[in-house]
């Protein structure tokens, strides 16, 4: 199966279903099939555009040390004052939900 991001060929069992809708009925159509690096991506983008927005500063400050934990580069928590998520490691901090 192609991936739908780099186009890629994989086998069915190493691509990842990151999206799906209704088929107008009782069915699940999958959509956005992605192989295990482009979906890793993908992720990480919604982690820095979405996730982090939406997390207050506490939930922000446990990333953060989190990341500090499984990381050599270490992150000031004062990061967790901006909107702009700092460079964190999301494959250690939230897991990648794939479909």
């Amino acid at each position: 199966m192609p991936c739908e991001k780099c186009g890629g060929l994989f086998h069915p069992d190493e691509i990842f279903h990151t999206q799906y809708r209704g088929d107008g009925g009782i069915g699940v159509q999958y959509d956005n099939n992605l192989c295990e690096e482009c979906a890793g991506e993908e992720h990480d983008e919604w982690c820095d555009k979405d996730y982090w927005p939406s997390c207050s500063i506490e939930e922000r400050v446990e990333l953060i040390q989190k990341h500090n934990i499984y990381n050599d580069d270490t992150i000031s928590v004062f990061a967790a004052r901006h909107d702009k998520s700092p460079c964190l490691d999301w494959s250690q901090l939230v897991e990648n939900d794939l479909y």
